[in-house]
């Protein structure tokens, strides 16, 4: 469970965890799939990418460790191939202004985490 881990992390003696997140992922808040889920019960049922993440981010920060969001890339999914266009924020399907909707919905988000 998200807690679990995010508990393992803190008593490893970390205080911060690098959460990547896509532009994709913030616009399109797919339902994510309940097999993706099943040692998170609480989150099956249809919650979308954004609940998902809301999620971890309130279990690490409950641990005390500060999250630091990071738009690792545009498309959702594995990237970094030689072929790929990503590496700036505004890609083929994604332009700069999803990307700076992407980081003002964040920001709005969590205003109020720690």
């Amino acid at each position: 469970p998200i807690s679990a881990i995010a508990r393992s992390i803190s008593e490893m003696g970390f205080n911060c965890v690098r959460l990547p997140y896509s532009t994709q992922g913030w616009v399109t808040n797919p339902v994510v799939q309940d097999r993706r889920l099943t040692a998170n019960p609480q989150l099956q049922g249809g919650k979308r990418f954004r609940e998902v993440f809301k999620a971890t981010v309130e279990a690490l920060t409950d641990e005390g460790l500060m999250v630091i969001i990071n738009n690792h890339n545009s498309k959702s999914g594995w990237c970094c191939t030689v072929d790929q266009d990503e590496g700036f924020w505004h890609v083929p399907g994604y332009n700069e202004s999803q990307w700076i909707g992407s980081l003002t919905g964040l920001a709005q988000m969590f205003r109020h985490s720690p």
